[in-house]
């Protein structure tokens, strides 16, 4: 078993399924913390109550990571891309959303 449950599973594209499920579960959590209703996200974000809905369940495919960065900026959170200068030592690079 790997650290990511996409590549176990065998998903294509393992690391783009593990990177958006991380942003969304932030958004989640920020969506909690704010206190925010669907609809309200909905409108802030351009995103119909249902598609909130059922992003936040996991649905999020053909979401893109780029709209998971703008719509979390829409609620009000930065989000930062950093790359390191030093390259990994054994085996390819990988990402992850770290939450400060």
């Amino acid at each position: 078993m790997s650290s990511n449950v996409f590549a176990d599973l065998g998903f294509p594209e393992p690391e783009t399924h593990l990177i958006k499920a991380q942003i969304v579960s932030n958004l989640g959590d920020i969506i909690k913390e704010t206190g925010l209703t669907q609809a309200e996200v909905a409108r802030l974000t351009g995103w119909t109550q249902p598609k909130v809905s059922n992003i936040l369940r996991g649905r999020f495919r053909e979401i893109s990571i780029e709209r998971l960065i703008e719509v979390t900026n829409a609620l009000n959170h930065n989000v930062q891309i950093t790359i390191e200068k030093e390259p990994v030592k054994n085996g390819p690079g990988k990402t992850t959303v770290l939450v400060g």
